[in-house]
């Protein structure tokens, strides 16, 4: 900036060196030949207009060369910040791969663990022995379901999935998931209830897979937050968006504070007041999943209220 405003400055100086030296050449020819010394003038005009002009050359060379170094400079930040976003993806790929071998490792001893502790729950007999095995096996549950959300996130950051569209039976997926969702509800006082507008077809063609990633962890949280109330689960055509399938899950629960509702969709986010166990990958993984399908969701919350969450699904030709 600075180098600049002298190349200015020094522009203007060599502009007014030149008009000085035509004054020097113009005023004296109009004037009377007879007054001399008149040639001093000239050669004086003629010399300022000669230094004038070796001025603005020097300074047009010297804001050439400026030039240049500014664009060297800004090839070279530009470069700086290409490697850098390439470390940054590099880093991310292999926090992604971490990721998903840690789940993979963990869920088959984690399996074991769950089929050891039903088994332990119907032979052994003895004071307390009930209570303890429920505690491990509520406690294993949990785990396999942070390392589920965490498997999920893992393949939806790191590859490029293509959807695998096929034949779904939505009523069928979604009664799956709330029964396995009511299973959560032994300490909590919620009904959940399904709702299929008749319009939606016996089977709708979509990715088969991340529908039920994001109804899953939708409905689980809607359960997990909602201790006394209920979770309802609707599923219609959408009249605004053509061949589209809009879900919504509704839930009487704490709510989300309006800060926070931007927030929840990031990974491993957790709000401050949550008690309840998990990774804070679930809405992250309904995200990421959406994006993969080309869908949208839509949160509308008031804190001490519940949630609503609108996912909108386009349905293969």
């Amino acid at each position: 900036m600075t180098s600049a405003v002298v190349t200015g400055r020094g522009m203007v100086g060599a502009l007014g060196l030149i008009v000085l030296g035509l004054s020097g050449v113009l005023v004296p020819m109009a004037m009377s030949e007879t007054r001399p010394p008149f040639w001093i003038w000239q050669w004086i005009g003629s010399a300022s207009i000669l230094l004038g002009c070796l001025v603005v050359v020097s300074n047009a060379r010297a804001a050439t060369e400026e030039s240049r170094q500014g664009k060297v400079q800004a090839d070279a930040a530009l470069a700086a910040v290409k490697s850098a976003g390439e470390e940054v993806q590099k880093t991310l790929q292999v926090r992604t791969a971490i990721l998903g071998m840690t789940s993979h490792e963990l869920r088959t001893p984690l399996s074991k663990i769950l089929a050891a502790t039903e088994l332990l729950e119907i032979v052994a007999h003895g004071e307390g022995v009930a209570e303890a095995t429920a505690e491990l096996y509520s406690a294993a549950e949990t785990m396999t379901h942070q390392l589920t959300d965490l498997a999920s996130y893992a393949e939806l950051a790191g590859a490029k999935p293509r959807p695998r569209t096929e034949q779904l039976d939505l009523r069928k997926c979604l009664a799956e998931i709330v029964r396995a969702a009511q299973s959560m509800t032994d300490e909590h006082r919620v009904t959940v209830e399904v709702d299929v507008a008749p319009e939606v077809p016996s089977t709708v063609r979509l990715d088969a897979l991340r529908v039920g990633q994001v109804a899953a962890n939708l409905i689980t949280n809607a359960v997990k937050y909602t201790r006394d109330g209920s979770v309802i689960v609707r599923a219609r055509m959408s009249v605004d968006e053509g061949n589209a399938l809009e879900l919504v899950v509704q839930d009487t629960g704490r709510g989300i504070a309006p800060g926070e509702q931007a927030l929840v969709w990031e990974p491993f986010y957790r709000s401050q007041s949550a008690t309840e166990p998990g990774s804070g990958l679930g809405l992250a993984v309904v995200k990421l999943a959406l994006d993969k399908l080309g869908g949208r969701v839509r949160l509308d919350s008031t804190l001490g209220h519940g949630s609503t969450f609108t996912v909108s699904l386009p349905i293969s030709a």
